[in-house]
């Protein structure tokens, strides 16, 4: 990851302008200086930087112009809602210059308050895209939390992988003829696919067991009952009755019946579940971090 610069109050930056020469009216240059390691001395010296050809490297020499204040920085955070997205001056804030060639790259900005930045948000690279995958699949892993779910989550991570691996192959696809043969990206290629079958294949562990559930009905005349669905106690299938005659006293007692019945469909104890997620989410969370390549 790039360094990461903390700067505790921002400044209003300028434009910079050429320093003109009074002299030559023409604008004016230093010579470049590099430090160079001086093996007599054995320390680093300053030497005057020059070309291949041994000609004097020059630069211009600029100087900030107070008449042309340059905007504010841009926050590039996502969820920013601070000053309109802008790094006012005088607040703190982070910069990172990531490279995209030779001589860097352009610097993002964030106000200090928010997280750095992830490696996904600066660079399309294999490693910074599964770092993303990694990411956000454990958080769908984490967030598993009924049995039923396991099947979901597990296509949820592998269309996750799939998506990365269509990436690279597409990109291989596009190389010259000949050239994508038994380059790098052909073998991340290769690891991507075996990646995605792992996950796809991830077995899920064997489901607890389900204890039927005692619902309490309370029937009367013509089959009538106060609640299809069933209570959960007995206490609360009497008071429900009790209540039901108390507005029609011209109904009996006699007539109505409060039985316990166990539910086809049943519960799977606490413990018994908590167990078996913990189970489901090293499976799947083994398979995701099993890329190799």
């Amino acid at each position: 990851m790039p360094r990461v610069t903390h700067v505790k109050s921002a400044q209003q930056r300028y434009e910079t302008v050429p320093v003109i020469d009074p002299e030559t009216q023409q604008p004016k240059k230093t010579l470049v200086m590099k430090r160079v390691w001086d093996e007599q001395t054995e320390e680093y010296v300053l030497k005057q930087k020059t070309t291949k050809r041994g000609k004097p490297v020059e630069m211009t020499v600029t100087v900030a112009d107070k008449s042309q204040p340059l905007p504010l920085l841009d926050c590039d955070f996502p969820g920013c809602t601070i000053n309109d997205r802008k790094i006012a001056i005088g607040s703190a804030y982070k910069h990172i210059s990531p490279k995209s060639g030779p001589y860097g790259g352009r610097q993002r900005n964030r106000h200090e308050e928010h997280p750095s930045w992830n490696p996904w948000e600066y660079s399309s690279s294999l490693s910074a895209r599964l770092a993303q995958v990694q990411h956000e699949g454990a958080t769908e892993i984490a967030n598993l939390a009924e049995v039923d779910d396991f099947e979901s989550v597990r296509d949820d991570l592998a269309q996750m992988a799939q998506d990365l691996l269509d990436e690279k192959q597409e990109s291989l696809d596009a190389m010259p003829e000949g050239l994508g043969e038994n380059s790098v990206l052909a073998e991340q290629v290769e690891a991507l696919e075996t990646w995605v079958e792992t996950i796809s294949d991830a077995d899920e562990p064997d489901r607890p067991e389900v204890e039927p559930v005692t619902k309490w009905f309370v029937t009367g005349p013509d089959s009538q009952s106060l609640d299809e669905e069933g209570f959960d106690k007995e206490d609360e299938a009497q008071q429900a009755l009790s209540a039901h005659l108390a507005k029609h006293p011209d109904e009996s007692e006699d007539d109505w019946e409060v039985d316990s019945e166990e539910t086809e469909e049943g519960e799977v104890p606490e413990e018994a579940l908590e167990e078996w997620l913990d189970q489901a989410r090293e499976v799947l969370q083994e398979a995701l971090d099993s890329f190799e390549g």
